[in-house]
């Protein structure tokens, strides 16, 4: 029996909430009625970059790569390489989506979840660089 890995557990519990938080972002974008659209400053803002359905699939791309990464336990370099991506992804992904947020607001502090969400993604896109930097080290 393998003995309890704590860091592997804090690793897939990580890479599970960043990918359940962004797939559902995303299906929520995708069902938001038009009028709330239209009516939302945070969605009219990302609108002026793309379009909110782009932004939606933004957001479940940004999952599926931390589920992907998740279930790859052989090729690591594989599986540090989409915690790279991911990560940056979903960093720029969040951030943009909290500075529109606050840009619309102006005086509420709930888009600041976005951007801890961000810093996380920051931090598994440092994680995923760092190890695959170390991998690439070793096989010199």
């Amino acid at each position: 029996m393998k003995k309890f890995n704590r860091y592997e557990f804090a690793e897939q519990a990580i890479l599970m909430f960043l990918a359940a938080l962004a797939i559902i972002t995303g299906l929520v974008m995708l069902n938001t009625p038009d009028f709330v659209l239209l009516n939302s400053h945070t969605y009219e803002y990302l609108s002026l970059l793309i379009p909110i359905e782009s932004w939606a699939w933004l957001f479940i791309l940004n999952g599926l790569l931390y589920v992907t990464a998740m279930l790859i336990n052989d090729e690591l370099k594989v599986k540090f390489a989409l915690f790279l991506i991911a990560g940056v992804v979903g960093a720029i992904i969040w951030f943009l989506f909290a500075t529109a947020g606050f840009e619309a607001l102006r005086a509420s502090t709930s888009y600041a979840r976005s951007y801890v969400i961000g810093v996380f993604n920051l931090l598994t896109a440092f994680v995923g660089g760092v190890e695959l930097w170390r991998s690439s080290l070793k096989n010199m």
